[in-house]
């Protein structure tokens, strides 16, 4: 299972936990506009002389519409009783009056968190495993708890 498999699982698990997405054609195309905001995070903000800065700042437009049209609908939903227990759901039902823009920088602060650190974990703990027989053996005997 390669890093880029990894990342994709992280991210679609992420998308499920936040908005209760299952992993299909809209969390694919956010993934490919995310993946555009995260490449701007690693390049020197010059919009006259980076491609990938202009391409990082129009991905994460995109991706924070997206999110918009989301939070729009499930707000709708939730003032019609229809409540969704995932984070999103908990925002808005908080007492806090999130506003849409506020859920929506939250949102992407939480991808933002949970997609790159959460798979070069999962990453890091493979090569362990693999690299470390004696940890891996000490595991087995685990699964077998279930």
């Amino acid at each position: 299972m390669g890093i880029r498999c990894i990342v994709n699982i992280t991210f679609e698990l992420t998308v499920k936990q936040l908005m209760s997405f299952d992993p299909g054609e809209w969390t694919e195309s956010l993934r490919k506009e995310y993946v555009l905001v995260i490449e701007g995070f690693f390049t020197v903000a010059l919009p006259l002389f980076s491609g990938t800065y202009r391409r990082a700042i129009k991905a994460r437009t995109k991706v924070a519409e997206a999110l918009s049209l989301i939070v729009r609908q499930r707000r709708k939903d939730s003032e019609a009783g229809e409540i969704k227990k995932d984070m999103l759901g908990a925002l808005l039902a908080g007492d806090d009056g999130f506003s849409d823009e506020q859920i929506v920088d939250f949102l992407l602060a939480l991808l933002v968190a949970g997609y790159e650190t959460t798979s070069t974990i999962m990453t890091l703990a493979v090569k362990f495993l693999t690299e470390t027989p004696l940890a891996l053996a000490q595991l087995k005997p685990l699964r077998s708890l279930k």
